[in-house]
């Protein structure tokens, strides 16, 4: 391993070694709460590539808990170096497109790292992420809210935390929000306005293949159907020069899995507040 390598990787062990453990802690007390459903997608050059980066870096090296479903596009194409630190525009690299990948394309995620998208029940995107201070709380409160089926309606509270800025999550409600407010106010925007939110988001996401680890045919339909969805979406490069974005990836999907033990595995303490909006779900 170059000295490069190990830095990025001693700086991961450093972020991420009390990170696993955390749970989130509920808001309601209505029981049962379903589970959520988590899929993670690795963008990588082939199948053997993307098993060696899951079970012998992330896994294996890094140790981290990945007990969810993990899905392959085997498409993934460089295109140019990575490197641990980028500045994006509207969700799109100031310095240029690091690779493409068919899943990567389909859902036109910009070429991003890390994705977090977040469907409901009709497959619809109700919050969408490529950041990596978003505001974890809110996001589980959001995830709660879906899982409860407000109203019978999937309704959600959780608005946007400055979409048009680096440091922003997006979620449908503050999208809809934006669209009211701009309805009476001149806004002149050159089209800033539409670049800023991600294409699917109130919308039902694309259906996409992609493999299994054992390499066979799957659709994402197939596994977020019926059910409120986390999917993530990272690239996985087997090149060992992308272990410079590596620490990164593991803090998210450190948040992945604390969404996982929290609200799939059912560790998340109830809160105070029975939630009267809680419908049949």
């Amino acid at each position: 391993m170059s000295f490069k390598n190990y830095f990025f990787l001693m700086l991961f062990l450093q972020l991420t070694s009390s990170i696993c453990a955390q749970e989130f802690f509920r808001y309601s007390n209505n029981l049962p709460l379903p589970e959520l459903n988590v899929i993670g997608v690795i963008l990588s050059e082939n199948l053997e590539s993307g098993n060696t980066v899951v079970n012998e870096i992330l896994k294996g090296q890094m140790e981290l808990p990945i007990d969810y479903p993990i899905f392959i596009d085997p498409t993934y194409k460089q295109l140019k170096e990575s490197s641990g630190f980028d500045i994006s525009l509207f969700g799109k690299s100031m310095s240029g497109k690091k690779y493409e990948s068919k899943v990567d394309s389909e859902l036109e995620l910009n070429a991003n790292t890390f994705s977090f998208i977040v469907t409901d029940r009709k497959k619809k995107v109700r919050a969408f992420s490529q950041v990596f201070n978003l505001q974890p709380d809110n996001f589980a409160r959001l995830i709660e809210e879906l899982l409860l089926n407000l109203d019978g309606e999937e309704a959600i509270t959780i608005d946007s935390e400055s979409p048009d800025e680096a440091s922003g999550w997006q979620t449908s409600l503050g999208k809809e929000n934006e669209a009211k407010n701009s309805k009476n106010t001149l806004v002149i925007d050159f089209g800033a306005s539409k670049l800023k939110w991600y294409k699917f988001l109130g919308e039902e996401l694309p259906d996409v293949n992609f493999l299994s680890q054992d390499g066979s045919q799957k659709s994402l339909y197939e596994q977020i159907d019926g059910k409120v969805s986390l999917i993530a979406v990272f690239a996985g490069s087997s090149d060992p020069n992308n272990m410079v974005v590596m620490p990164g990836l593991a803090m998210q999907l450190s948040l992945v899995y604390q969404l996982y033990y929290s609200f799939t595995l059912g560790h998340a303490a109830p809160g105070d507040v029975h939630e009267t909006r809680a419908t049949g779900f």
